[in-house]
């Protein structure tokens, strides 16, 4: 077998300046290593969420592309790795601020949704909790759970999306309209928001 790293745990911040970038979510990232304990990974979100109010957030596989020098090569990859593993979403740290300040830029095995986001459509996560494996509260957030584990969802093996759809469709009333297109030449606005809706409209992706 391949030898996986040991230590893949990362923190990171980022914030934006109200008044110079204004409409620019700020984000909280938590790296694991990818076979971190799926309850480890739920109690940990709810301590988070005790401490931060967000407006949005997923918990599961997550791809997000290199910023240095080969960040074009890296973009490329992780549309290739994005269109075939349906359970790992693709990130980018520019444009995924600017999606998730109007709404859920997509759901995942966990999916987080904030105090101010629920108020807009109380029935969505209504409908979501009933379709959910199983769902929690903390600190004013609803978590949806899709399934007992998070999943890859490898399209090239037929894999089903599961559960994944029920709670994409609920959510579908909090899911954004537009979102910016992720970095590199192989994204673009309509490619990058049929990813982002592949649970509610996978015939379009």
């Amino acid at each position: 077998g391949v030898d996986q790293p040991n230590d893949a745990r990362t923190f990171m911040f980022h914030g934006f300046r109200p008044a110079t970038e204004p409409g620019m979510a700020s984000i909280f990232r938590f790296d694991f290593e990818w076979d971190f304990d799926p309850e480890e990974l739920r109690s940990f979100t709810a301590l988070v969420l005790q401490a931060v109010e967000c407006i949005c957030g997923i918990g599961g596989y997550v791809l997000s592309p290199d910023e240095g020098e080969n960040a074009g090569q890296a973009s490329d990859q992780m549309y290739a790795w994005a269109h075939r593993y349906w359970g790992a979403e693709a990130q980018d740290l520019e444009a995924s601020p600017a999606g998730a300040s109007n709404g859920l830029p997509c759901v995942n095995w966990l999916t987080v949704i904030g105090p101010n986001l629920r108020t807009r459509d109380p029935a969505a996560c209504n409908q979501a909790k009933e379709v959910a494996h199983s769902w929690f509260e903390a600190g004013g957030h609803t978590v949806i759970q899709a399934e007992e584990r998070p999943r890859l969802i490898d399209r090239n093996r037929r894999e089903p999306l599961g559960n994944y759809v029920p709670v994409a469709e609920a959510l579908l009333p909090l899911q954004v309209t537009h979102h910016p297109p992720f970095i590199g030449d192989s994204w673009d606005e309509d490619n990058t928001m049929r990813y982002l809706r592949r649970f509610t409209h996978p015939d379009e992706v």
